[in-house]
Order: C-alpha cells, then sequence, then structure tokens
C-alpha cells in the first residue's frame, strides 16, 4: 500500500482529473487507446494494457472505494500524505514549506495544518451565509409584525376617534367578505 498512490498514477495517465465523471474517463481511454492500440502502426502492447487497467480501476466505482479506504488508512497510520502531483506518499513534519522529495511540489497546504486552514475557511463560509440567512428571514419576520401591529395599532386609532367625536359605527361587508365599519 506504500509508495505512490495508483489512483493519482492512473488519472494522470489517462490525462483526467481524479475526480473525472465515467464519461469523461471512457472519452480519455478511448482516446489513448485507439493511440497506443497494438495492433496498428507503432502501437505499444504493455502501454496499452496500462491504459486498460488504469481505465478499469477508475471507473470501477466498489474497487476504487475500496482502494481509496485502504489507502486512507495506511496513510494514517504512517502519519503520511499523498502529493497531488506524483502521488507519492510522505511522511507529515512539523515544519512548513515541505516539499515532496519525488517531484519538489509543496506540500504544506495538503498536510494537516493546511487542511485544517482550508476546512476552517469553508466552516466559516457556511457560518457566514447561515448567519446571513437567519438576519434575513428576522428582518422579513419583523416586517410582516410591524406591518401586522400598524394596522391594529391604525385601526385602534380610528375606532378611538370615532369614539371619542361620537360617531356611530355602522357594520357592513366590505371586499372579500371583511367586516368593517363606515360613518355615517
Amino acid at each position: 500500500m506504500g509508495g505512490k498512490n495508483i489512483l493519482i498514477l492512473a488519472a494522470k495517465l489517462l490525462g483526467v482529473l481524479l475526480s473525472a465523471d465515467t464519461e469523461a474517463l471512457r472519452q480519455a481511454y478511448r482516446r489513448l487507446a485507439m493511440q497506443v492500440h497494438p495492433d496498428k502502426p507503432g502501437g505499444d502492447k504493455e502501454l496499452f494494457q496500462a491504459i486498460r487497467q488504469a481505465y478499469e480501476l477508475l471507473s470501477d466505482a466498489p474497487s476504487r472505494q475500496a482502494y481509496e479506504q485502504a489507502r486512507a488508512a495506511w496513510l494514517k497510520q504512517h502519519r503520511a500524505i499523498d502529493c497531488p502531483e506524483c502521488g507519492q506518499a510522505n511522511r507529515i513534519s512539523k515544519g512548513s514549506g515541505q516539499r515532496c522529495p519525488a517531484c519538489k511540489t509543496v506540500l504544506s497546504e495538503w498536510t494537516a495544518a493546511g487542511r485544517l486552514k482550508r476546512e476552517g475557511r469553508v466552516f466559516l463560509d457556511e457560518t457566514i451565509t447561515l448567519a446571513q440567512g437567519f438576519a434575513e428571514r428576522s428582518a422579513n419576520l419583523i416586517r410582516q409584525e410591524s406591518a401586522d401591529h400598524g394596522r391594529a395599532l391604525g385601526e385602534l386609532a380610528v375606532d378611538w376617534i370615532r369614539a371619542y367625536a361620537g360617531v356611530p359605527e355602522k357594520k357592513s361587508a366590505g371586499a372579500k367578505g371583511i367586516v368593517r365599519k363606515e360613518r355615517k
């Protein structure tokens, strides 16, 4: 399980991202298989088989998931991370600016601290979005309740003025079946 992450190597061989969907994998496989097929002039049987194996590994969801779980367990046990560029397993050190010995890719943002920073930023973004949604809903609720209270206070004021002025009330059915008070 140690050494290089074969999923990363398979994706590089096919020329796709590790997160590529099945259609992108199929297209990349067909394009490469046509170029290096052993029956074509200049074809390479070993490369063709490697491309076929890479495609089978990446396109078969259960075996890919099983490999990813076993790889994650191995990396955790050995306190290591995969280089995102070449797939080489690298032990995590406490220093910053760690580089992959095989390809010299900077690994600091892929270490545990870098992941925590990224996850922290995602958490803050989600919290801000949640708070904005909460504030917007609260403001809408306050506006609605204020409008309801304003109407009730307005009706109370009209009733008080009518009572103070001595205007008798006459009830009649208004628009939409709402009972309204009318002046004589």
